[in-house]
């Protein structure tokens, strides 16, 4: 089969506003439906397996989930694995990847609020708020041609991120407050046998497109941190060759091996107990600026300030994500608690 050369990052250079068709075979087609939006369609669709949207790229500094489509994109095209699921891959923010930097305007990762407030269209405006809805038109396109058939197939949303800063569990999953427990077993099969290391459950609904698509169109969604931010080409893509591997795996099989039982040892989850909001210009942090992810908190400890009064935990905790440097009015840290899972419940 002859292949097709693909380069994901000259690509996102074309400007385009309609679907074409780049490639074909007898066993799929690949489309372009916008600039950095691809979707790759079996010439017979399975309509008993999952579609399955793959983003990266919502931070265009969070580069190595962008060079993994690239790799996953060129092994689809050139015969090295079959894909038997129709497949939405999309590059999120163009214009930040090229500028290396985590977003334009706005927060890219906070513009898939199902509805909207009006102080919030008035702040987010400009490049990432035109990019959502091309994004979201997108993923009705997608759902609306794999779905049309059978109404109940399932659609699995994968949003591959890096985070900001080093974490004590490198290789995360933050999971969507709206799936249901059975939902949540799934994906922690999934993520244990990939080599992810912790899991997030969060609590509360929140703008994120992992949580969008959860809600939706009732996706297994999760949001999958791959380790810190760096530079493009200094990334070790050999760490991530499990999770790759377990990908493609998904991609091409009816079933993939899941574990169960003691296996879930090795795949730590948490819930969000509290979560801390911006309010003030002032908020600043008691803790170095390279603090890492899950880092312990003891009861009692002043956290930081804001609004020049101190801000103590009221429990032994776990952080994530701090950024001080958010817009006022957005999440600027996570607290966690631990969730020991209960193994038997992997049985069922």
């Amino acid at each position: 089969m002859a292949s097709c050369h693909f380069n994901l990052f000259d690509d996102l250079l074309t400007q385009c506003s309609r679907e074409v068709l780049l490639y074909a075979n007898p066993h799929w087609q690949f489309f372009r439906l916008t600039t950095g939006i691809y979707s790759i369609i079996p010439t017979s669709i399975n309509y008993q397996l999952s579609a399955v949207i793959i983003s990266c790229g919502l931070h265009g500094n969070e580069t190595a989930p962008i060079e993994l489509n690239q790799v996953w994109l060129q092994g689809i095209l050139d015969g090295d694995w079959q894909p038997i699921r129709p497949i939405l891959f999309i590059a999120g923010n163009p214009k930040a990847i090229f500028h290396h930097t985590r977003f334009i305007d706005y927060n890219l990762n906070r513009l898939f609020a199902i509805k909207r407030s009006t102080q919030q269209e008035k702040e987010a405006q400009g490049y990432e708020t035109r990019r959502s809805q091309q994004i979201k038109q997108a993923v009705e396109h997608f759902v609306g041609l794999t779905h049309s058939v059978n109404k109940r197939l399932r659609l699995v949303h994968f949003d591959l991120h890096c985070s900001i800063r080093s974490s004590h569990y490198p290789f995360f999953a933050v999971l969507p407050v709206v799936l249901g427990e059975q939902s949540k077993w799934n994906i922690y099969r999934f993520l244990a046998n990939a080599s992810i290391q912790a899991v997030i459950n969060m609590h509360k609904v929140v703008p994120t497109f992992s949580c969008y698509t959860a809600i939706k169109y009732h996706a297994l969604s999760a949001t999958i941190e791959l380790g810190q931010a760096v530079p493009f080409g200094c990334n070790d893509l050999t760490k991530l060759e499990s999770f790759s591997q377990k990908v493609i795996q998904f991609l091409t099989s009816t079933k993939i091996p899941l574990k169960t039982g003691t296996d879930f040892n090795q795949l730590q989850v948490f819930n969000v107990s509290e979560q801390l909001i911006k309010t003030h210009a002032d908020l600043r942090f008691n803790f170095a600026n390279d603090v890492k992810n899950f880092s312990q908190i003891a009861k009692g400890q002043l956290l930081g300030w804001q609004n020049g009064k101190p801000i103590q935990v009221s429990k032994n905790t776990y952080l994530v994500f701090p950024n001080p440097k958010v817009k006022i009015g957005q999440r600027a840290l996570l607290l966690l608690e631990t969730e020991y899972p209960d193994v038997e419940a992997t049985k069922n």
